[in-house]
């Protein structure tokens, strides 16, 4: 009896497991729960982005949505694009070193030697753009996502 509710427990578990969860899109929407001091930071960073997107120094890496907050200011949208593209900018692997660090185990403090990955990103400068000006909410939410694009110049180190 119990090794044939394990086996259907398993089971049960392997296909729920293998079930897809498709995240739902974004849908356009022409009424944000925006203050209008947002709408025109978020107008403002649209328009300072387009001599970038011309600029043939600059090459497109990737693209992205950003979540708004009603009461978001320069400063603040200005830093969560800066957050958002540092995670967005792929990285190089160039070398390997060795570095030492404590490690805890139990009440035993121990120094051990890894071997850390040496990284440079792929693009420095790197910019975000917000590609336009339209606003993209999922229907159960209020908070509104505006589009990004993510520039930057290839790395000559790298070269």
């Amino acid at each position: 009896m119990k090794v044939n509710y394990i086996k259907t427990l398993m089971i049960g578990t392997i296909i729920s497991g293998l079930t897809s969860c498709q995240k739902p899109l974004l849908k356009k929407t022409s009424h944000p729960l925006l203050t209008s001091k947002t709408i025109a930071v978020v107008d403002s960073f649209a328009k300072e982005g387009e001599k970038f997107v011309n600029n043939p120094e600059y090459k497109y890496f990737a693209k992205d949505t950003i979540p708004l907050n009603f009461y978001m200011s320069p400063s603040m949208l200005e830093r969560r694009l800066n957050n958002h593209i540092i995670a967005a900018t792929p990285k190089i692997k160039i070398g390997e070193k060795y570095e030492e660090k404590l490690k805890l185990c139990g009440k035993v403090l121990y120094n051990e030697v890894e071997k850390v990955d040496i990284k440079e990103p792929k693009y420095i400068n790197q910019k975000a753009i917000i590609d336009n000006s339209n606003f993209y909410s999922y229907s159960w939410i209020g908070t509104a996502h505006v589009p990004v694009k993510y520039y930057g110049k290839p790395n000559p180190a790298l070269k």
